[in-house]
């Protein structure tokens, strides 16, 4: 007996993500979702380097930021009640003076060029197909931080960019390959039916760019269907976090389940099951501080970190970081 529709049509790329290779991410709060479930895994993964992001046309002009290394200037930035805010960010780059917020806008993109020059995926969660354009100027924000509705034009984004990203990203990593993913949770803000249709417009503008001709397609690209295994698989509030808009953390577990057998081979896999039981041992605190077993359990969990070290020398780094974190 069968008591959920399971999502069979999961991509098979397994060995495209690895610990030996760094994974960049942009898009929305489900890119953080995952993101931090590789990030625990020890995964060399930059998540969000212009913070979390929603619409197609942002996340574009984050790869094209990134790429270029075309840095935030004064003209991308605006004040606000005391708090410096940029167009191209969201609020949690936002600060208290300018140069603050310059500096740390710049040296992520800096970072995130790095890794994307060096990067087996880029991993683009698409949130919302609508944005908002800036009349001012026309530009589409990222972000509007709170500012009044009669600055800013709503529009529909008519394509993923998902080819366009690629194509972006190839001046400087040729070998890059997209995931692309609709993100489960649902912006109701926007109402219920033009939630749908957001959500139906990426679905199709993402099928589309996957298809659109022979120089471009399932070997450039890959669509991991976290949408549907969310509405068809986990179709119950008890899946969504208590604002029933959110995956519950249950949900964000399964999902990558299905995303680590979609893109993560077995050793990738097996190595990263070690992973988590070191973490869990690094992470222990005793009940009673001075217990005579403190002392074996601390040795045993140093022969632990060693002996991974030793059979994976080129995650030296960041299993000793488990210690620091």
């Amino acid at each position: 007996m069968k008591f959920v529709t399971e999502v069979r049509d999961l991509p098979h790329r397994e060995g495209l993500i690895n610990h030996r290779q760094p994974i960049v991410m942009l898009g929305s709060c489900f890119t953080d979702n995952i993101g931090q479930q590789l990030r625990r895994r020890l995964f060399d993964v930059e998540i969000n380097p212009f913070g979390t992001l929603y619409n197609p046309d942002s996340i574009l002009e984050a790869v094209r930021r990134i790429v270029c290394r075309k840095y935030i200037t004064k003209d991308d930035i605006f004040e606000s009640d005391g708090v410096f805010h940029s167009w191209a960010h969201h609020s949690s780059f936002s600060a208290r003076t300018a140069a603050e917020l310059l500096e740390k806008a710049n040296r992520r993109i800096d970072i995130a060029h790095e890794k994307l020059s060096n990067a087996s995926a880029l991993i683009v969660t698409l949130g919302t197909a609508y944005a908002y354009r800036l009349l001012t100027d026309d530009r589409t924000v990222a972000n509007c931080h709170k500012q009044p509705a009669a600055m800013f034009s709503r529009y529909l984004c008519r394509h993923s960019n998902i080819k366009l990203m690629r194509d972006t990203i190839c001046h400087i990593n040729r070998n890059i390959h997209v995931i692309a993913t609709v993100s489960p949770i649902r912006h109701l803000a926007e109402g219920a039916h033009d939630n749908a249709l957001s959500k139906a417009q990426l679905l199709t503008a993402i099928d589309a760019d996957l298809h659109c001709n022979d120089t471009f397609g399932v070997r450039d690209a890959t669509y991991f269907p976290a949408f549907e295994i969310m509405l068809d698989e986990l179709r119950d509030y008890r899946f969504y976090a208590p604002d029933l808009v959110h995956p519950s953390q249950q949900a964000i577990d399964y999902i990558y389940e299905k995303f680590e057998q979609s893109f993560c081979d077995f050793d990738t896999i097996r190595r990263s099951e070690g992973i988590l039981r070191l973490a869990a041992r690094v992470n222990h605190r005793p009940i009673v501080a001075d217990d005579p077993r403190n002392a074996d359990f601390a040795n045993d969990t140093q022969r632990h970190i060693e002996n991974l070290v030793a059979e994976y020398p080129f995650l030296a780094d960041r299993i000793n970081q488990l210690k620091n974190d």
